[in-house]
């Protein structure tokens, strides 16, 4: 009778469950369901005893708090509440054990006893490989994710040099083109810098589009072109800047434009030389007027 109406008040935490659920109140519903568990578990191991399974619960909470928590929080770090829930189900799972060593369940066995023991069994380890599995792919995730982060450029999305150096370095590329924004100073200090960023944002995307294009992969950070060599690489980045340069940017009331300064080598005998080359084009292209591209 007593075991019956607990398990009214179980349903009846689940059916709140569900209701934290919709309101996006998880670790909330999380923190009560775990009391209930482990309110239940302890329950129906003292007044039926061990040959019931109930036992295994304890073994499910410690593991599946740790990876719900770990899951739950931003920083993906264990906190101490965990570790002090996972030690007092530790000693409780003992004290249990201890005490029923020397008293007998409240209840005498039933037959359904070896039923029961099974089920419970199979259920809490179908949690744990459901939750390790879960747990498996988030981490994979996060991995993915992070090295993403590593090799591109957070505001631009681009490749960054990390990743751009890896690529070069696998094999030389017919041609290399570094651009840059012109007077890019001056806008961050005109607009402030949220423009800047969308400026950078907006010449990362037309960059882009145009690197799919012309099957010329991109890189963030400086803006860098290359890709297998090609007959008017020249007038093709020609093309880039007209687009770059037609761009608009929305300020407020105000639209903004800019201009860009592109180095360009097709002719260097090894990737490091070509970078060079093209870096000091740019430059020269930045002190003879800027808003050009420079191949020679």
């Amino acid at each position: 009778r007593f075991l019956f109406n607990y398990n009214l008040i179980s349903l009846a935490v689940f059916l709140l469950g569900f209701i934290l659920i919709r309101r996006d109140r998880i670790p909330l519903m999380t923190t009560i369901n775990y009391i209930e568990i482990t309110t239940f578990m302890v329950l129906n191991t003292l007044m039926l005893g061990w040959n019931y399974g109930f036992e295994f619960y304890a073994v499910g909470l410690v593991v599946s708090a740790f990876l719900v928590q770990v899951q739950l929080s931003e920083d993906r770090t264990v906190h101490p509440t965990t570790i002090a829930y996972a030690v007092f189900i530790a000693i409780g799972f003992l004290a249990l054990r201890i005490w029923l060593y020397h008293h007998d369940p409240v209840y005498p066995q039933l037959s359904i006893a070896d039923k029961m023991y099974l089920f419970n069994a199979a259920l809490v380890f179908s949690m744990l490989i459901s939750f390790t599995n879960a747990m498996l792919r988030t981490s994979s995730d996060i991995e993915k994710g992070l090295f993403h982060e590593a090799r591109h450029d957070e505001l631009t999305q681009l490749p960054n040099r990390r990743e751009i150096h890896e690529t070069l370095s696998a094999e030389k590329p017919g041609w290399i083109a570094i651009l840059d924004l012109d007077h890019f100073k001056r806008i961050n200090d005109r607009y402030g810098h949220a423009a800047g960023d969308e400026t950078l944002r907006t010449a990362a995307r037309i960059l882009q589009a145009f690197a799919q294009e012309k099957d010329a992969p991109s890189a963030g950070e400086e803006f860098l072109l290359y890709g297998k060599a090609a007959p008017n690489i020249p007038e093709m980045l020609e093309e880039l800047r007209g687009r770059l340069c037609a761009a608009r940017i929305q300020s407020g009331d105000r639209d903004i434009s800019f201009t860009v300064t592109i180095g360009v080598c097709e002719e260097a005998d090894t990737t490091d030389e070509m970078l060079h080359l093209a870096d000091k084009r740019l430059y020269r292209g930045k002190w003879h007027g800027r808003n050009q591209v420079v191949s020679d």
